[in-house]
Formats: C-alpha cells, sequence, structure tokens
C-alpha cells in the first residue's frame, strides 16, 4: 500500500498521481499540505494571469480532484503568503471523497514554510492518525476532528525533536521499500 503526499508546487503533482491511481487497491490516499487547486489563482500570477486576459486550466486539477475518491488530509496555515488558505479549501471542496472521508487542517496563523509548525509534533501525529484511519477503515473527518486539539499546537511551538527525529528515520529506513513500490508502480 502506498500514500501520496504533496507539499505546495508538488501538491499538483500530488493531485496527478492521486488521480492516476484513484482506481488501485495499493492506493490509500493523499496528503496535501500548503497545496494548490487552481495554479492560475495564486496572488503571484495575478498580474500574468491579468495581462493574458485569463489563462486556460491546463492541469485539469478540479477534475481530477473530483474523480479521486481515496481519502484525504488538506493542512494548510491560514496566514499562508504563497497559496492563500482558499486553495486549500477548495482541494477539499472539489476532492470526490465522501464528506466523512477528507479533512482540512487550518493551522492558525501559520504561514506557507511554518504550517508544520502549526501541528504538535509535526507531521508525525497526523500522519499517523490518517495511516489509523484509512488501514483501520475508520472515517478520516470525524477522527481528525476529534483528535484536532490534540493535533493543534498552542501558539508557534516548534515541532517535537523526538518526533522529527523518529520521522527522518522513519524514512530513512522505508526510502528502499518506497523506492521499490515507486518503481513498481511506474513499470505498471
Amino acid at each position: 500500500p502506498f500514500l501520496i503526499y504533496g507539499r505546495s508546487i508538488g501538491s499538483l503533482c500530488a493531485i496527478h498521481v492521486a488521480h492516476a491511481f484513484r482506481d488501485s487497491s495499493r492506493f490509500l490516499g493523499t496528503i496535501i499540505e500548503a497545496g494548490m487547486a487552481d495554479i492560475r489563482a495564486l496572488p503571484l500570477l495575478a498580474p500574468v494571469v491579468g495581462l493574458a486576459g485569463g489563462l486556460p486550466d491546463i492541469l485539469h486539477l478540479e477534475e481530477k480532484l473530483s474523480a479521486t475518491v481515496k481519502p484525504m488530509l488538506v493542512i494548510h496555515g491560514t496566514e499562508d503568503e504563497v497559496i492563500p488558505i482558499a486553495q486549500g479549501r477548495a482541494i477539499v471542496a472539489a476532492a470526490g471523497a465522501a464528506e466523512s472521508d477528507k479533512f482540512l487542517c487550518e493551522c492558525t496563523g501559520k504561514g506557507h514554510n511554518s504550517v508544520l509548525r502549526g501541528l504538535r509534533g509535526g507531521l508525525g501525529p497526523a500522519l499517523k492518525l490518517f495511516l489509523d484511519c484509512t488501514l483501520g477503515g475508520q472515517a478520516l473527518g470525524a477522527a481528525f476532528a476529534e483528535g484536532s486539539s490534540n493535533l493543534l499546537a498552542e501558539g508557534a511551538a516548534a515541532p517535537l525533536r523526538g518526533v522529527a527525529a523518529a520521522e527522518a528515520s522513519f524514512l530513512a529506513k522505508n526510502y528502499e521499500d518506497a523506492k521499490a513500490a515507486y518503481t513498481a508502480i511506474l513499470a505498471g
């Protein structure tokens, strides 16, 4: 089994890959951090879009999101200066997953590069809850709504070092497995 994770511009790839593997029984769900639903709506591109008189939707993200029915967790800072929180909300709104299988975790006061400081212990606990739900068949939305007080950090607390180290260890340990899985997926 595999999850798809995308952050910032990487969310475009994550949405595309999630759509491509939407029917795979091995694909468990998607986690998007500070992602975008429509690249044309980014403040940075507003002058270009205005000069061009609008741009066509060449990425078809909303279409891809609506066709993807696997569980989805979106983590976004409310003060994201690069990709506004409206984009995170739009991802969740467009996602084809049942309402009970999608959740927007809004990190109050966090910007684009500080969003994980809005989660107690960084991404680790949120990822664990997501995995517990997807592997255990539990409704994602209810679990996150119940557990959000434990996940959301108070103030600007930095991620716990122990959890960050554990995440790094987990990623390093599982790199070869992940690499083999992706190679198998790409091979068809």
